[in-house]
């Protein structure tokens, strides 16, 4: 069974804001599918807890289904590859 990976390669957080008492901001990460360069995106963290860098696979419970039963991401979650405990 293939995973999809995730490159975090800088803690640096963007678009930081203030909820609920707690700062949260979007750490920008690379996913690896196949092809040459990685696509980058966004995960929504807090900012007392940044991915540290590394190579992560997306968390099972990300994944979810709609109202309409197709496939959905949630709050997206990644694990470490070697098996260490997320965040």
């Amino acid at each position: 069974m293939n995973t999809v990976e995730v490159e975090v390669k800088s803690t640096t957080l963007t678009n930081v804001s203030e909820y609920k008492g707690k700062r949260y901001g979007n750490q920008r990460v690379g996913l690896h599918n196949g092809s040459d360069f990685p696509i980058p995106f966004d995960v929504y963290v807090e900012e007392a807890n940044p991915y540290p860098k590394g190579r992560y696979v997306i968390d099972g419970r990300s994944y979810t289904t709609d109202e309409k039963g197709r496939l959905v991401l949630k709050r997206l979650k990644l694990l470490p590859l070697g098996g260490k405990q997320g965040i």
